[in-house]
């Protein structure tokens, strides 16, 4: 499933660069209802024990990692991030 979404290089590097001055691992993309297309994209920093197995865990480089929840995944499918 970590196929859902395609991330650009430049978007790689902007989420790694933004997690390194937060000093976290992982960054958490959720679709939720609301916005003008019916779902807005809340992005967060989650604690790792609040992980869950069954999100969807994209590895970016050096150690980063973006999380997509597993409610949010048939909402992203096909998404392009740059």
């Amino acid at each position: 499933m970590a196929d859902i979404i395609t991330l650009t290089d430049k978007a790689k590097d902007y989420l790694i660069g933004i997690m390194a001055k937060s000093g976290k691992r992982y960054v958490f993309l959720q679709a939720k209802g609301g916005g003008c297309a019916g779902f807005k994209y809340d992005w967060s920093y989650p604690n790792e024990e609040d992980l869950d197995q069954q999100d969807t865990y994209i590895p970016l480089k050096e150690g980063y990692t973006l999380v997509i929840d597993r409610y949010s995944a048939f909402k992203l499918i096909g998404m392009n991030i740059d």
